[in-house]
């Protein structure tokens, strides 16, 4: 055989291989679809005990809450909070922790949601938790992207934990927000955030170590072999390591990526933008198809059920909507979609045509103008011209 033709022969493979579409360790098809809500985190501690959690739907509603059982999805009805909820964390034997913004932490016990009492400011974003166990329970998050914090649970009362002084900072001098913990024991636990913030629980207090990175980590898991991070910008970051430092070990082609998870068999997979997916079995990342009918803006999250499924959730998450939810699961399982929105009663009830019949014109009027602002969304420089012109 040529040197030439050996080459041409090497062109040709490399371009069928170039040509090929992704592959897939398990198959996966398009299990949920919610136009109105982002996916933002799924997990469970079986196939068939899967919670899946989103945004709020509308504004003045509550957040999306899905949980899978007997082989079905339902919709699980929370009144406890008003706003998104970004990440869940359960336990064998319960309870299910579900974090959000307002600084909410559910805990979900059977058919029981409660709040737990999180320490103050009501703007906070509890983005990720976490817990060795229902009494030692992990909580990150920030304010608007800065002001990092970490909270820690006894199983009564959340402790705000002590961050190192050697955060980086941004022009500004602010810490930046963290967005995910995840550990392998109470004294294992690992924080990832803004500007390459990697920290690290030995069980006395939280340490840095360095990142060789000042991109945006967004979510932290691993093995008893590593730990695995994730993050980036224009293009993807994969950081494998753990306390003697960390080699980057991102996928040809990856864009942002925001999920990670590590499977029974210890294969890492990572996902992200524009559904952007692929998995290291221990010879080099393949890239795989998620099973999105149409891809997502970005994959927020991975979960391993611990019986050879994956589980993946996202949507449009890299906007403000939070919306154009989308779950992806094994072939197989049923797919989900919202009851229809029930339609609106646009007939006046009698009791709100003339508030005030008995006073002045004027007053009459901006009673009717004051109850419409309390039925609408808060404006209140909209409301106040409306008020003024009346």
């Amino acid at each position: 055989m040529s040197v030439r033709f050996l080459f041409l022969l090497l062109l040709v493979i490399a371009a069928l291989a170039a040509g090929c579409p992704p592959q897939s360790r398990v198959d996966l098809v398009e299990a949920a679809f919610h136009e109105q809500s982002a996916f933002l985190s799924i997990g469970g501690t079986s196939a068939d005990d899967v919670w899946a959690v989103g945004a709020q739907a509308d504004p003045l509603g509550p957040p999306t809450l899905l949980h899978r059982t007997g082989g079905e999805w339902r919709e699980v009805e929370v009144a406890e909070t008003l706003h998104d909820l970004w990440w869940v964390h359960a336990f064998e034997d319960g309870p299910v922790f579900i974090s959000g913004g307002g600084a909410t932490v559910l805990r979900v016990e059977g058919e029981t949601i409660e709040r737990t009492p999180t320490p103050v400011f009501f703007g906070n974003t509890v983005y990720g938790v976490w817990g060795a166990s229902p009494t030692d329970v992990w909580a990150v998050g920030g304010f608007a992207g800065r002001d990092g914090f970490a909270w820690r649970f006894d199983g009564t009362t959340w402790t705000e934990v002590d961050l190192p002084d050697d955060l980086p900072r941004t022009q500004f001098g602010e810490i930046p927000a963290l967005f995910k913990v995840w550990g392998r024991s109470a004294d294992d636990v690992w924080f990832v955030g803004g500007l390459g913030t990697v920290l690290h629980w030995d069980g006395t207090s939280l340490q840095r170590v360095e990142s060789g990175t000042n991109v945006q980590l967004f979510t932290v898991s691993g093995s008893d072999a590593e730990v695995v991070i994730v993050g980036g910008a224009g293009n993807g970051v994969v950081l494998r390591g753990g306390l003697d430092g960390f080699v980057d070990d991102s996928p040809a082609g990856a864009t942002l990526l925001q999920a990670v998870t590590v499977d029974d068999e210890g294969a890492v997979w990572v996902a992200g933008g524009r559904g952007f997916a692929a998995v290291d079995a221990g010879d080099g990342w393949e890239a795989v198809d998620l099973g999105f009918v149409t891809d997502p803006q970005s994959v927020h999250a991975l979960w391993s059920d611990g019986e050879g499924g994956i589980w993946g959730v996202g949507g449009d998450v890299l906007s403000p909507e939070l919306d154009e939810g989308v779950i992806c699961a094994p072939v197989g399982t049923d797919r989900w979609e919202p009851a229809p929105a029930p339609t609106p009663d646009l007939s006046c009830p009698s009791d709100r045509v003339d508030i005030a019949p008995d006073e002045t014109i004027a007053r009459r009027w901006l009673e009717l103008l004051f109850d419409s602002i309390r039925r609408d969304i808060p404006e209140p420089p909209v409301h106040a011209r409306n008020l003024h012109h009346t």
